[in-house]
C-alpha cells in the first residue's frame, strides 16, 4: 500500500536474514515535512500494541532527504497472515497520529486500552474538526437581533462581527474530545455507519435510532448535542479518501452536500452551497466551499502567530470561508462558473 507520504509492504525476507521458514518482513517508509524526518517510533509501537503483535527484530534507517524506513521481522509462530495484514492496515494511518494533551491524547488512550482501533481514532480526530465547525453556536439572542437588524446592513455587520468574536467561547476542542471519549461506545456504531456510507454500501443517512439512544443514555445535554452533530457527518457525506485502497492519503478529505448547512440560520448562511469539503492533515485543516458544480475562486492560507490567535481563527474558519465563497459567487453572477473558495 502506498500513498503521498507513506508506503507499507509485507514481504518474504531473504533466506539469509531469518532463522525460520515462513517468517515475514514488514517495511514502512514514511516522511512528513512538519516532523523534519523525526522517527515515528512511539506511533509504530502503539500499532504493535493495539494489534497484539511483537516483531522479532525492528530496524530504523534514516535518510538525508527526511525519509525513514522501518523494517520489522516476524516469526511465523507468533504472527498470522491476518494479523500482519491488519497491522499493515493500521500503519497506513501512522502519519495522522496525534497526541495533544486533553484532546487527541484522550482518543489514543482508548487505542492503547484496545477499546477502539487506530482507524477509529483517526475518524474521531477528524470528526472533532467537523463537530467544532458545524456545531450550532448561534444563540436565541443572536437570532432575534439578526432578525431585528436584517434591514440595516451596517448594524447587521457589526452584530455579525461581535458574534464571530465570541464564537470561540461556544464550544471547545477539549469539550468535544471529552464527550467523544466518555461516550466512545456510542461512536462505535457511528464509525460503522461512516464506513458503510464511505465505501458505498449504503446511501448517506441520519441514524434516528442512534440519535434516540444518545438522548436516552447521555446525561449531559451538551454531550448529546455534540454526538448528534457527529451524526450529521454520515447524513451528508458524499465521498472521502479515508478508506482509499491504494494507500495512505497525505490528508483526510471529506465532501458533504450543501444540506449540511441547511439547519443553520440564513442570516449566517444566506444560500445553501453546492458542496462543502473538509480537509484535515496532521498540522492543518481547512474547507473548500463551492456554490455550483463548476466554480472558481482563490485559495486563502491563514497562519496563526500563537495558540490564542489559532483558537480564534478556528472558531470562525467555516463562516469566513463561506463568506469569501459567497462573495465570489456574487462576483461570478454574469459568467458560467459559480463561486468557490
Amino acid at each position: 500500500m502506498s500513498g503521498g507520504n507513506a508506503v507499507v509492504k509485507v514481504l518474504d525476507p531473504p533466506a539469509h536474514m531469518v532463522e525460520k521458514v515462513g517468517a515475514k518482513m514488514l517495511q514502512l517508509a514514511a516522511y512528513d515535512v512538519e516532523r523534519s524526518g523525526k522517527a515515528y517510533i512511539s506511533e509504530v509501537n502503539e500499532c504493535f500494541r493495539s494489534n497484539d503483535i511483537t516483531p522479532k527484530r525492528f530496524y530504523v534507517d534514516t535518510f538525508a532527504n527526511g525519509i525513514i524506513v522501518y523494517t520489522c521481522f516476524f516469526d511465523p509462530s507468533s504472527c498470522t497472515e491476518d494479523k500482519l495484514s491488519q497491522l499493515a492496515q493500521t500503519l497506513r494511518y501512522v502519519c495522522h497520529f496525534k497526541h495533544n494533551p486533553k484532546k487527541s491524547a484522550l482518543v489514543w488512550d482508548l487505542v492503547l486500552k484496545n477499546l477502539i482501533t487506530p482507524e477509529h481514532a483517526i475518524f474521531l480526530i477528524t470528526a472533532a474538526k467537523f463537530i467544532f465547525s458545524f456545531f450550532p453556536k448561534e444563540t436565541e439572542e443572536y437570532l432575534a437581533l439578526a432578525e431585528y437588524f436584517k434591514n440595516d446592513p451596517s448594524k447587521k455587520s457589526e452584530l455579525d462581527t461581535l458574534f464571530r468574536n465570541t464564537m470561540s467561547n461556544a464550544i471547545t476542542y477539549e469539550r468535544i474530545y471529552d464527550a467523544l471519549t466518555s461516550n466512545y461506545h456510542l461512536t462505535l456504531p457511528m464509525f460503522e455507519d461512516f464506513k458503510k456510507v464511505a465505501t458505498g454500501e449504503c446511501k448517506p443517512f441520519y441514524n434516528e435510532e442512534l440519535a434516540a439512544k444518545v438522548d436516552d443514555e447521555v446525561g449531559s445535554r451538551l454531550d448529546a448535542k455534540i454526538l448528534k452533530t457527529l451524526l450529521k457527518l454520515n447524513a451528508h457525506l458524499q465521498m472521502t479518501n479515508f478508506f482509499k485502497p491504494t494507500g495512505t492519503a497525505s490528508a483526510i478529505a471529506m465532501r458533504f452536500d450543501g444540506g449540511v448547512l441547511a439547519d443553520r440560520p440564513r442570516t449566517l448562511f444566506p444560500t445553501i452551497p453546492y458542496a462543502v469539503y473538509l480537509v484535515v492533515g496532521r498540522s492543518f485543516y481547512g474547507f473548500h466551499i463551492r456554490f455550483t458544480e463548476i466554480a472558481r475562486g482563490g485559495i486563502r492560507l491563514i497562519l496563526s502567530r500563537n495558540r490564542q490567535v489559532y483558537k480564534k481563527n478556528c472558531a470562525t474558519l467555516l463562516e469566513e470561508n463561506y463568506n469569501l465563497a459567497y462573495t465570489q459567487q456574487l462576483k461570478n453572477k454574469d459568467i458560467a462558473e459559480g463561486g468557490s473558495k
